[in-house]
């Protein structure tokens, strides 16, 4: 499975989590009050850090202006910074 697929897997399962976030707590037992604010920062950290470009190391979620980035939710195909093909298969 490609980077480009495993990201798109990854936003899928934070959407859903933020979704169903309030009712945890319901759930279990808890009071949660602040469960979708706390799953949107572990899981914006995880974009940021975890889901890299294999080459250069720059995060999917990011494209490289002239003076800054940006960051956005969904990930990029090709690497911004070395070009790398994100789409491809690893052993392509």
């Amino acid at each position: 499975m490609s980077l480009y697929v495993k990201a798109w897997l990854f936003l899928a399962v934070f959407i859903t989590a933020l979704i169903t976030s309030p009712g945890w707590g319901d759930a279990i037992g808890l009071e949660l009050p602040n469960a979708p604010v706390i799953i949107t920062l572990v899981f914006t950290t995880m974009l940021f850090l975890v889901i890299v470009c294999p080459r250069c190391r720059a995060p999917l979620f990011r494209t490289d202006m002239k003076f800054f980035y940006i960051y956005h939710p969904w990930p990029n195909k090709t690497c911004p910074q070395c070009g790398h093909d994100h789409a491809k298969k690893p052993g392509e």
